[in-house]
């Protein structure tokens, strides 16, 4: 493959990154409701808390006022961990959202805490604070999603996704029999729960109801779909007219007609026909969308009479109203990411159009190296604006135990380091990052041989370099990759005039890597990268040293941790 072959891969490769995050987020969205702040500016901060989460596909805020009414129908308490579990049950919840507030003069909290509806305990709490209840709110506007996104993403509702079905009271004779068997055919769905009579009891609708009818039922109990139908007996032919209705708006999806003889035989035909007559309806059919949390006017201001104000300064009335995010609610940008890892790379190194066939290629197996980063963005800790996206960039890296052998087995000291600082400059999406670098680095690989008879010229690439990256992010997990450009300055003893006077050499690099989240700011990496240089050699009469040219390449694998600090501090 082509240098520029190689280059298009890796960005299509990084906009395939991309595409699938965007996918990735839209799809199944989890439910989530926010519970009542309790505490001093408690609706001024859930309502901080609602925006934030609002702004990402990955949840949906279902509107709280909806849940209280479940969960009195039911006799659940949203903080209760029992009660959590019934309520993720019966609307499909995957988490709530509690906070609590605290806080007068200049000292004020909140404990943010999410409480997951599969089992009903508390999967994650942070605490945030500031200097007043608005600071509070544009904080928690800012940073919630940060904290918390993770969790509220791979939140797991009760009892999985399987959709719910309902199974109607069927018409004709021994419509209670075929019943048993249409509940039987139907449970054996892959990703599809027929409800229990119990769970039902009470909540049927009629047996003439309509659309509506079937859709304001659907909506208590969160059935996505509901199979009704007739039985019809003549002399020994069995059949039943089967009927699937969408839950979303009740609406009938397919229908069909199965036959067999004799109740045996409709049984028989029902249980290897029916799923496949049910399948692609029953993907289709959706649960009526819960509705969405609505927020109200504009948020109170301090000091406006709910008793949480701060004292007024100088006899002059505080009028302070909480300030707009300064970035996008739950995209505050990190002011600083470190990370450290050990690398395993390899080094091959050889020449091309070798006139005389003297020239000694070199390569290196798997070798250990301990590997440093460093990203710094000054801006960040004073704005979310665009000075908090452009900051410095450092590296460093250092092999260590090498060895190298001629072909006599006679072996010599190795040392590999390599090193750079720049400039870098970022565009966040979302949760997402794209990135420019710009920066000035040193490449050095030595063998300590014979310096009157040298294994190979020893090299020190004094490089610019020019490169992209990106990063995506779905949940905990994170995708990047990487493409620069090296411009080199200075190639080491390979264009000196002992190896190759007039040679010229450019190089690029690329690299993926993976990460996962394990908890807030710290992640565990692993990845893979690539770095060659090509030499031309551009040999004159009287050269020494006669070849075309020259290719030297390192590759290998790593795996590290990470830690991302944001602007605050937190």
């Amino acid at each position: 493959m082509t240098l520029l072959g190689r280059r298009a891969s890796l960005l299509l490769l990084l906009l395939a990154c991309f595409a699938f995050a965007k996918r990735a987020q839209a799809a199944d969205p989890r439910l989530v409701v926010v519970n009542d702040a309790r505490g001093p500016s408690g609706e001024l901060i859930r309502e901080a808390i609602v925006k934030a989460l609002m702004s990402h596909a990955e949840v949906r805020v279902v509107s709280l006022a909806h849940v209280k009414k479940s969960a009195d129908k039911l006799g659940a308490n949203l903080g209760d961990p029992r009660g959590a579990v019934a309520l993720g049950t019966s609307l499909g919840l995957a988490a709530i959202v509690d906070a609590e507030v605290k806080g007068q003069g200049k000292d004020w909290s909140v404990a943010l805490r999410v409480r997951a509806t599969s089992d009903g305990d508390i999967a994650e709490s942070h605490q945030f604070r500031a200097t007043s209840a608005a600071e509070l709110a544009q904080r928690v506007g800012e940073k919630a999603w940060k904290q918390i996104g993770g969790s509220l993403a791979d939140a797991k509702v009760p009892g999985g996704s399987s959709k719910r079905v309902v199974v109607l009271g069927l018409t004709g004779p021994k419509a209670a029999v075929v019943r048993g068997y249409v509940v039987k055919a139907v449970n054996r769905q892959k990703g599809v729960k027929v409800m229990s009579e119990r769970d039902t009891k009470g909540q049927l609708p009629p047996k003439d109801a309509g659309a509506k009818d079937l859709a304001a039922a659907a909506e208590v109990l969160r059935a996505s779909a509901f199979v009704g139908g007739e039985v019809k007996i003549t002399g020994q032919a069995a059949s039943l007219d089967v009927k699937l209705y969408n839950g979303g708006d009740g609406e009938l999806m397919t229908e069909a007609t199965l036959k067999g003889a004799g109740l045996q035989g409709l049984n028989r035909t029902i249980q290897n026909e029916l799923g496949k007559k049910l399948a692609g309806p029953l993907g289709e059919a959706q649960l009526p969308p819960l509705p969405e949390e609505q927020l109200g006017g504009a948020a109170p201001a301090e000091g406006s009479g709910e008793g949480d104000a701060e004292p007024a300064e100088d006899g002059e009335a505080e009028a302070e109203s909480p300030a707009e995010p300064r970035s996008r609610p739950g995209a505050l940008p990190s002011a600083l990411e470190v990370g450290l890892g050990m690398r395993a790379f390899a080094r091959n190194y050889r020449y091309t159009d070798d006139l005389f066939g003297t020239l000694r290629a070199y390569k290196l197996g798997a070798a250990p190296a301990a590997m440093l980063w460093l990203r710094w963005y000054p801006g960040a800790h004073f704005t979310s604006g665009i000075p908090a996206h452009v900051g410095l960039a450092a590296g460093y890296e250092q092999g260590f135990g090498l060895k190298s052998e001629d072909s006599s087995g006679e072996s010599y000291d190795t040392s590999m380091t390599e090193w750079y600082a720049g400039l870098r400059g970022r565009v966040p999406f979302d949760v997402h990052e794209a990135g420019v670098q710009v920066t000035y680095g040193k490449h050095s690989f030595r063998v300590d041989d014979d310096p009157t008879n040298p294994l190979v010229p020893n090299t020190g690439y004094e490089y610019l370099r020019v490169g992209i990256d990106g990063r995506v992010r779905v949940s905990r997990v994170s995708i990047s990759a990487e493409l620069g450009h090296r411009f080199v300055l200075d190639a080491g003893e390979v264009a000196s005039r002992t190896w190759f006077p007039h040679a010229t050499a450019s190089g690029f690099d690329a690299g993926v890597r993976a990460g996962f989240e394990l908890v807030s700011g710290l992640e565990v990496m692993a990845g893979f990268d690539f770095r060659r240089y090509a030499f031309d050699m551009n040999p004159k009469p009287g050269d020494a040293n006669v070849a075309g040219g020259a290719l030297d390449q390192y590759y290998g694998g790593w795996g590290g941790v990470s830690y991302r600090l944001d602007g605050s501090g937190e």
